[in-house]
C-alpha cells in the first residue's frame, strides 16, 4: 500500500509548504473578495438615519482664547546714582518691603561735608538780605502817602465833575422836549420843514441822552454813599463817571450837528436856535473838561498804587548808601546759597539705595565692601501684583476691549483655575512673518503664591453672553441661496423626507446658536445625518451661518438624542 501523502491532498499540501508567502497572498486575497461581495449585497439595505434633539432656552456665551506667560505688574533693576562702596546691604533675595525701604547705603562722608558748608553759606545770605532791607518800611510808607494824596484829589475831582454834569444834562433835556423853549425840535416843525427821517433822529437823540442820564442817575446814587476810606468803590467810580463822560460829550455833539441839520433846511430860522446852539457849545466844552479831569485822576491812582508796589517788592533804601540793586543782589545771592544747600541734601540722600514701590526683592546681587557706580544693580525689584500677558490675532482682537472678563488656567498649576479682567489692549500690533498679533494685559482677581512670572498661561476671554435665549446645536443649522434654515422630522414614516424650517439665527459660538424666530421651545429638530449607504456610520458637514463647520457631535448637545429611520 502506497503512503497518503502521495495522494492528490497530499501533493497539495506539499505544494502549499514549499510556497508559503504565494499561499498566504492567496489566502488574503479569497477573503477579500469574499468580503467585498458580502458588502455589495448588503449595501442599500440599512436606512439613513437621523440623530434628533430639542430647541431649548439658555445661555450662549462666546469667547476667544490666548496664550502667553505671567508677569510681574511691574520690574525694576534699581540702580544708585552715585559711585562709592558700598556701607550696608539691607535686604535679602525674597524679601517683602515698602516703598521708600533702605535697599543698601553707599559712604557718603564726602557729601554730609559738602552739606556741612552749604548750610554755612546759607545762613550768611541770609543774614546779608535782612540788612539790606532795614530802611524798606519807610520807602513803602512815603509810596502809601503819595497814593493817599491820589485818592484825595480823585475825591475832589468826583464831587466837582458830578457837580458840573447835572445841570447840562438837564438844560440840553429840557432844549429836546420842550417845545416852548425850542419849538423848531416840535414833532409838527420837524415833519413839514424835513419830513418823517426829522422826527426818527429826534427820538434817537433824545433816547440816548436819556440813557446817559440813566448811567448818571446810578452813578450818583453810589456816590451818595462813598467814604474816603472805600477805595475800591472810588476807582470804580471814577472809571464809571469817566465813561459816562465820553457818552454825555458824544450826545451834545450828536445834537449839535442835528442843530447845523436844522439851520440848513428851515427856512426862516427858527427864534432861538443860534442862542442854543451857542450854549451847546460851552456845554460840550465842559465835559470834555471833567472827562480830561477824571481821566487824569484815575491815572494818578493807578501811578501811585504801581509805585507803591514797586517800592515794597523791590526793598527800596531812602538812607542814600544803599539803593534797590542791592536789594535785588542780596536776595540773589540768597537764592543761589538755597539752591546749592538743596542740591547738597539731594546729593546726600543718593548715598541711600530705596525701595521704589512696594514688592519683593527679586535678586540682591551686591555686597558690603563693593564699590559700585550708576550702571550697578543693586537689587532687582519686583510688585506681588502679577498679570497675564497674552497674544490675539487681529480677528479675535477686535473682539475684545478693556474691562471683559476672563478666565485663566495654568500647564504648571493643572488644579488652577483664576479668573481676571483685561486691563489694557496694545493700540499697535506685532507683525511676525506677515501674521498681525495684538499683546492684552489681564489682571489676576486673585493672586496665588504658587503662580510665579514666567509660568505659561491660557486665557478664556468672554465676549458676549446671552441669557434666556433660544439654543440649538450649531450642527442642526444649514443654508442655502434662501437663508438659514433647520430640518425637523416629517411625520413617523422611515422613507419620508425631512421638513425644512427657515429660521432666523443670532450669535453662534462653537456648539451652539441662537435662534431669533422660526421655532419654539421644546420643537424637535435634525442635529445631524447618518447615512445609510454604508455600515459605518457617517455624518454630513454643514456649516454655519459664520463659516464653521460644525457636525460630527461639535461638542455639547442641545436636548436628548433620538433616531429615527426604517
Amino acid at each position: 500500500m502506497k503512503n497518503d501523502t502521495q495522494g492528490p491532498f497530499g501533493k497539495a499540501l506539499s505544494l502549499v509548504k514549499s510556497h508559503k508567502i504565494i499561499s498566504a497572498i492567496l489566502v488574503i486575497v479569497i477573503v477579500a473578495g469574499g468580503y467585498y461581495a458580502y458588502a455589495k449585497s448588503t449595501a442599500g439595505k440599512t436606512s439613513t438615519q437621523y440623530v434628533l434633539g430639542q430647541v431649548e432656552r439658555g445661555t450662549l456665551i462666546s469667547s476667544v482664547s490666548g496664550t502667553g506667560q505671567i508677569e510681574a505688574s511691574n520690574q525694576l533693576d534699581v540702580k544708585p546714582k552715585v559711585s562709592g562702596d558700598i556701607t550696608s546691604v539691607n535686604v535679602v533675595s525674597g524679601q517683602q518691603v515698602k516703598v521708600g525701604a533702605v535697599l543698601a547705603q553707599i559712604d557718603a562722608r564726602d557729601a554730609l561735608q559738602s552739606l556741612s558748608v552749604a548750610k554755612t553759606d546759607l545762613t550768611s545770605a541770609t543774614i546779608d538780605l535782612e540788612k539790606t532791607k532795614i530802611s524798606s518800611a519807610q520807602t513803602a510808607q512815603n509810596s502809601g502817602d503819595s497814593l493817599t494824596k491820589a485818592y484825595d484829589a480823585g475825591f475832589s475831582t468826583l464831587s466837582d465833575s458830578f457837580a458840573s454834569l447835572s445841570p447840562i444834562i438837564d438844560d440840553v433835556t429840557n432844549i429836546l422836549n420842550n417845545r416852548t423853549r425850542a419849538a423848531y425840535f416840535d414833532y409838527g416843525v420837524l415833519r413839514a420843514q424835513i419830513g418823517n427821517s426829522a422826527t426818527d433822529k429826534k427820538d434817537a437823540l433824545a433816547l440816548s441822552l436819556e440813557s446817559v442820564q440813566t448811567e448818571y442817575n446810578s452813578l450818583y446814587k453810589d456816590y451818595g454813599k462813598l467814604s474816603h476810606a472805600d477805595t475800591d468803590s472810588a476807582d470804580k467810580l471814577i472809571a464809571g463817571l469817566y465813561s459816562t463822560s465820553v457818552k454825555l460829550a458824544d450826545s451834545l455833539k450828536n445834537i449839535r450837528s442835528f442843530m447845523n441839520v436844522l439851520q440848513n433846511n428851515i427856512d426862516p430860522l427858527p427864534q432861538g436856535l443860534t442862542a442854543d446852539e451857542t450854549t451847546l457849545n460851552q456845554d460840550i466844552s465842559t465835559v470834555n473838561g471833567k472827562t480830561a479831569a477824571l481821566l487824569s485822576a484815575q491815572s494818578s491812582i493807578n501811578s501811585a498804587k504801581a509805585d507803591l508796589a514797586a517800592a515794597t517788592q523791590t526793598y527800596s533804601q531812602i538812607s542814600g548808601s544803599n539803593d534797590a540793586l542791592d536789594v535785588q543782589t542780596a536776595q540773589l545771592a540768597l537764592d543761589q546759597k538755597r539752591n546749592a544747600y538743596q542740591k547738597a541734601l539731594d546729593n546726600l540722600a543718593d548715598y541711600t539705595v530705596r525701595a521704589p514701590f512696594d514688592g519683593e526683592v527679586a535678586t540682591s546681587p551686591v555686597q558690603k565692601g563693593d564699590n559700585v557706580s550708576s550702571g550697578t544693580i543693586v537689587a532687582t525689584l519686583i510688585t506681588k501684583q502679577k498679570v497675564a500677558s497674552i497674544s490675539l490675532n487681529e480677528v479675535d482682537e477686535a473682539k475684545v476691549k478693556a474691562g471683559q472678563k476672563v478666565t485663566l488656567t495654568f500647564d504648571a498649576i493643572t488644579d488652577l483655575s483664576i479668573s481676571g479682567q483685561i486691563l489694557e489692549v496694545d493700540p499697535i500690533g506685532t507683525v511676525t512673518q506677515g501674521v498681525v498679533n495684538y499683546n492684552i494685559k489681564i489682571g489676576l482677581d486673585t493672586q496665588d503664591d504658587r503662580v510665579k512670572p514666567g509660568m505659561s498661561v491660557s486665557a478664556s476671554i468672554i465676549t458676549d453672553s446671552k441669557a434666556n435665549i433660544l439654543l440649538v446645536p450649531s450642527s442642526a443649522i444649514k443654508t442655502d441661496t434662501n437663508g438659514s434654515y433647520v430640518e425637523v422630522p416629517n411625520g413617523t414614516s422611515a422613507n419620508a423626507t425631512p421638513q425644512q424650517v427657515p429660521v432666523e439665527i443670532g450669535s453662534t459660538n462653537d456648539t451652539q446658536t441662537e435662534i431669533v424666530s422660526g421655532l419654539t421651545e421644546g420643537e424637535q429638530i435634525i442635529t445631524r445625518t447618518i447615512s445609510g449607504t454604508t455600515p459605518t456610520a457617517t455624518q454630513t458637514s454643514n456649516r454655519s451661518v459664520l463659516g464653521v463647520p460644525t457636525g460630527g457631535g461639535g461638542g455639547a448637545r442641545t436636548g436628548g438624542r433620538a433616531t429615527f429611520g426604517g
